[in-house]
């Protein structure tokens, strides 16, 4: 295994599928059953930062982070000053923003019941050009056998902005999209802006993060879609 380069540590094998069938919960069917339709339907997802999130499809492409990141760090930059000022508006706020309601994605839950959907995903992004870090959670949400959304599962990417390898940033940079914003920074006379930089290394960062916790999100529909009498789900407690 040395020899093949295969970490053992890092190896995930499934043995469900040798485990003969489990008696599941009526809860458990019904989550299951949101898993296999987001499988096997056209998913409905959500994409944002915070309480924002826009539906798949819509404008957050690569440029609309870059955007975003531009703007956000303006933000991000006097909320730092305040902080470190100890101004009480500033301390309040990181308090507040800290503990989100439980139901923040109320609003995406009603979508999902207009569309007549089972289950959906709300990938959100935490970023800030003040720290290297990103990180990036994916949300699997699924009714329940009472017709109520339950948070399934959780999952976690996250990569370090200042570790990107200069192969991706330029391939970044050759990416149409950014190619717009460039362009117009140009026009502006701010495209060699350390701050545009930044939010290049934080847009590829994020990519990175976000296909990791894609990834772990995956392997956990594949193994309770796969097989409908694999291992019983295990449910969060409310």
């Amino acid at each position: 295994l040395k020899q093949l380069h295969v970490d053992v540590a890092a190896e995930a094998v499934d043995f469900s599928s040798q485990i003969p069938g489990q008696p599941q919960t009526d809860e458990q069917w019904a989550i299951r059953k949101g898993i296999v339709e987001f499988q096997l339907r056209e998913p409905l997802e959500f994409q944002g930062t915070g309480t924002t999130f826009f539906r798949q499809g819509e404008d957050m492409n690569v440029l609309a982070l870059v955007r975003q990141m531009m703007t956000q760090g303006s933000a991000d930059q006097i909320q730092q000053i305040g902080e470190d000022l100890g101004l009480p508006e500033f301390t309040r706020r990181e308090r507040r923003d800290a503990q989100p309601a439980q139901d923040w994605w109320k609003k995406q839950a009603d979508i999902a019941d207009a569309d007549g959907s089972r289950s959906f995903v709300i990938t959100r992004l935490d970023q800030s050009l003040l720290r290297s870090d990103v990180a990036v959670e994916v949300w699997f949400l699924a009714k329940d056998n009472k017709d109520q959304w339950r948070v399934v599962r959780q999952f976690t990417g996250r990569a370090d902005a200042e570790r990107q390898s200069a192969e991706d940033m330029q391939e970044l940079r050759d990416d149409p999209q950014v190619k717009q914003i460039v362009e117009l920074m140009e026009g502006m006379g701010l495209a060699n802006n350390g701050q545009f930089e930044r939010a290049l290394r934080h847009g590829l960062a994020t990519q990175s993060a976000m296909q990791i916790a894609r990834d772990q999100m995956q392997s956990f529909m594949d193994l309770y879609a796969d097989d409908l009498e694999s291992l019983p789900i295990e449910i969060p407690e409310r």
